[in-house]
Parts: structure tokens; C-alpha cells; sequence
């Protein structure tokens, strides 16, 4: 009899998990199929024929599919190159602070008929973890705390461009047992509708307000964000000696300006920090806020940051001052991020962390082929463009899916470790 066997039936989205069919003929060939809701409510799809080994069975993390959505053998292939079937433009399954579970439903097929079928459940929290939103001293926020007494270091999940607040990240790391700070900065009411002179006096109100739950160690904070939340965590560091621990997924080691219109993005004791300006040019036949147009051309900003870091000084006038960072850094960057150049921006800061001969340790992980969509593992990555939610304009993020998939997973567990390290140990 064909059987589908998915373990664990429930897990962790970052968790890796075994899947097999059995009740085959050898060499017999089968078809499994994966569908999956996400928490946008959009379907997404993968498939792969596999045929059965001596015993008769297939297991996903040896056997290679004759045919499918991925090519190798790869235990996770069914998830990462899960294909989107419903329409719009936006990559991802992951929108602002909905964690609710994604179930997985798994189908197999062998002779022409659907004859196995199984479910996996997939979670943000692990069972015990505790949510309370924060909306005090100006913040906006929400705190994960792991169960247990308390007594772990505590992290600030900041995101990037899109804005709002994203839960994901937090969520996960407190089911690794951390405590996490999911921290909007703008986007949101209460907080400046775009990224335009932030002060960074509000993050370290947040430093302190983390600092100060019972559940957090004294004194053991560190700062994770994304993009131009990478970009953020960076001049965290630099800034406050709070923070003990630095982690940047492709992030940028100057200072950029507001998005979507140029000025400042942040703003310190009251002047504004200064940041690299870009040509708009490029930007002319993309309207600002045309939502509903999923055809624009993709902008391509990469080619554009590598020439404005021609221009002399550039690096000395705006490069963030990692060096004053009190605690170990880790860059996590691809090496065909179309976004950003996230390689070279980072770069940029390992390379002042070497003159100044920084008495912490720190680390650039940089991915060959993977773009700028670094992210939660074993989500789908076959989508490589992105129509931004704040401008309206498509752009161009880079990477392949399987290489994007790879710098996922690894990422996320170094990233894990990282902080264990700096933090617990």
C-alpha cells in the first residue's frame, strides 16, 4: 500500500524535515506533489517523479527526482521550490505580524491515480512561547518570550524598506530560546509614514525597554535586521554600546538615504546622519505609488550603487563607524543581489573593522548566487522580483532559487549559533 511519511507532522518553519514514500515496486515511479496556503491566502505548488530504490520507497534526503520543481537531491526541494499559482507580484510567504500556521498537503501518485496522501503543519511559535505587543514609550512593537523562567539575552528584529511590523523572525528566535523585540519604525500609525530622519534615539528606548523585562539578561542585547534594517543594525551597533551582538543580513556599510523620496533615513541627537544620494534617473518611468501596475520594468539598482562608490570619499563621508561596535558582528550577504550590492556594502565595513583591528570577532558569510531575498529557510525562493509595497516600483532582487535556498538555510543556522555564542556563552 503507497504511503506518504512526513516527521514530525508539526514543526518549526526553520525545522528540516524527513519525508518518504513507501509500498512501491522497485524501480516503480512515483509522482509527489506539495501544496500550501500562505498567510496571504496565495496557493503554491511543487512536484517531483521519483523512482522507487531496491526496497521499494523513496526517501527525499538520498534519491534524486527523475523530474520536477528541483533538480538534485535535497531533503527540503519540495518546500523551497514550491511555485506561486496565484496572481500578483510580491515574492514571499510571510506578510507583517500574521504567524498563523501553513499547512503543507502532500499527494503521491504512481500508475496515473492519486493514492497517498499526508499533512505537515508548519508553525512561527514554538509551543509555550508568550506574545504581548508593546505599545509603550512610543514604541511599536512585540515581544517573544521562550517559556521558562526567563534569565536568556534578548534581541531587536528590525526590518527593512517595506516597513511595518514583521513578527516572523522574532517569533523564531524565541522558539530557539531568546527573547526577541519585533520593533516597527515606520509604516505604522503612531510612527512616521516613510523612512525619513528616524531617530535613533527611539531604537535605544528599545534597547532599554528590552533590557529592563524580567525575562532578559542584563546587559545581554544584540540587534538583527534586514536590508536597510541590516543597514540599521550596523549603525545600532556603532552607536550604542548597549548592543553586544550584531547580526546583517544583506546589509550596506553606508548610510543611505530616505525611501521612497532621497533625504536623510535616520537622524541622531537632533542632525541628520549623513547618507549617499543616488541619481534618480533610473527611477523616472517607475511612478511612486503605482500599486496596481505589475508590468513596470524592474529597477536594477546594483550597477547604480557600484558607480556612486566611485565617487571619492564617498566610503569616509558616510561609511558607518562599525568599529565602535562593543560586540561580534556577522554579515550575511549574496553575491548576485541585484537589490543592493550587499557583497561590496559589506565589504566596506569588514574592511574598517580590520584597520581598526576590532577586538571582537566578526564574520562576513557571502553567498555565490544568492540575491538579495535572504531569509527564513525552507520557504519558497522562486521568486527573484519584488513590486514594493511603499513605491509601487518592481525591482530586481537577484539570485536563483536553489542558491537563494541554500544561502537560507545555511544562514539561518550560523546565524543561531552566532548569537549563542555571543550571547549565551
Amino acid at each position: 500500500m503507497l504511503r506518504i511519511d512526513v516527521e514530525p507532522a508539526q514543526a518549526l518553519i526553520d525545522h528540516e524535515i524527513t519525508t518518504g514514500i513507501s509500498g512501491l515496486e522497485p524501480g516503480q515511479k512515483v509522482k509527489l506533489r506539495a501544496f500550501m496556503r500562505d498567510n496571504q491566502d496565495r496557493s503554491w505548488e511543487s512536484q517531483a517523479t521519483f523512482q522507487a530504490n531496491p526496497t521499494g520507497s523513496v526517501d527525499l534526503s538520498v534519491d534524486k527526482p527523475i523530474q520536477g520543481t528541483y533538480d538534485d537531491v535535497d531533503s527540503m526541494g519540495m518546500f523551497w521550490s514550491m511555485v506561486k499559482k496565484t496572481e500578483g507580484t510580491n515574492p514571499g510567504v510571510v506578510r507583517g505580524n500574521e504567524l498563523k500556521p501553513m499547512v503543507m498537503h502532500f499527494t503521491a501518485a504512481s500508475d496515473g491515480s492519486e493514492n497517498a496522501s499526508a499533512s505537515l503543519e508548519r508553525i512561527f511559535c514554538a509551543p509555550g512561547v508568550k506574545r504581548t505587543e508593546v505599545r509603550e514609550r512610543g514604541l511599536v512593537g512585540t515581544f517573544f518570550e521562550p517559556p521558562g523562567r526567563g534569565g536568556v539575552p534578548g534581541i531587536v528584529v528590525v526590518g527593512g524598506s517595506v516597513g511595518g511590523l514583521t513578527e516572523a523572525r522574532a517569533a523564531l528566535l524565541a522558539s530557539h530560546g531568546f527573547t526577541a523585540l519585533a520593533l516597527a519604525y515606520f509604516g505604522v500609525a503612531g510612527l512616521p509614514k516613510y523612512l525619513s530622519e528616524i531617530p535613533l534615539e527611539y531604537f535605544d528606548t528599545a534597547l532599554q525597554w528590552l533590557n529592563s523585562q524580567e525575562s532578559v539578561i542584563d546587559g545581554k542585547l544584540g540587534v538583527m535586521g534586514q536590508s536597510r534594517g541590516g543597514e540599521l543594525a550596523l549603525l545600532l551597533g556603532a552607536t550604542f554600546s548597549s548592543v553586544r551582538a550584531v547580526v546583517a543580513f544583506v546589509p550596506s556599510g553606508i548610510v543611505h538615504g530616505g525611501f521612497p523620496d532621497d533625504g536623510p533615513a535616520w537622524a541622531y541627537r537632533d542632525a541628520p546622519i549623513p547618507y549617499i544620494s543616488l541619481d534618480p534617473t533610473p527611477f523616472s518611468n517607475a511612478p511612486v505609488g503605482d500599486r496596481d501596475a505589475v508590468t513596470l520594468t524592474p529597477v536594477f539598482l546594483r550597477e547604480l550603487l557600484i558607480e556612486a562608490l566611485t565617487q571619492p570619499d564617498l566610503t569616509a563621508s558616510t561609511g558607518i563607524p562599525v568599529e565602535r561596535t562593543n560586540g561580534p558582528i556577522l554579515f550575511i550577504s549574496g553575491e548576485d543581489d541585484q537589490m543592493w550590492p550587499s557583497f561590496v556594502l559589506s565589504e566596506i565595513s569588514v574592511a574598517r573593522l580590520k584597520a581598526h583591528h576590532h577586538p571582537y570577532s566578526f564574520e562576513h558569510l557571502s553567498y555565490e548566487g544568492a540575491g538579495h531575498g535572504i531569509n527564513i529557510p525552507y520557504l519558497p525562493t522562486t521568486e527573484t522580483s519584488i513590486k514594493h509595497p511603499v513605491d509601487g516600483r518592481v525591482y530586481d532582487l537577484g539570485g536563483c532559487p536553489v542558491k537563494n535556498a541554500v544561502a537560507n538555510a545555511d544562514s539561518w543556522k550560523r546565524m543561531l549559533r552566532f548569537f549563542e555564542t555571543a550571547l549565551k556563552q
